[in-house]
């Protein structure tokens, strides 16, 4: 069994650019946590993200983030085309 793990070198010099991905994580009324879960779930149907949390609230929030479902393949796009500082 293979496994990839992707990484981005992120380097946040401009407010601007983290706002950007804040915003579509955040969208349709998730957490921020809620929006990264959707985003691993948009990004493969064969990548299962394992979150952590350190107590009830953070399970519920987890647990939440199923009703919201998966980014679209547009919104994942995006969110990449931010991180590698294509934003228009």
């Amino acid at each position: 069994m293979n496994l990839t793990i992707q990484c981005y070198p992120v380097v946040i010099s401009d407010a601007v650019f983290l706002y950007s991905v804040k915003e579509i994580l955040r969208s349709g009324g998730r957490s921020l946590v809620q929006g990264a879960l959707s985003y691993i779930w948009g990004k493969s149907e064969t990548m299962i993200p394992i979150p952590g949390f350190k107590n009830i609230r953070q399970v519920e929030e987890n647990a939440k983030a199923m009703e919201f479902g998966a980014f679209s393949r547009d919104m994942v796009e995006e969110i990449e085309r931010i991180l590698a500082g294509e934003e228009e």
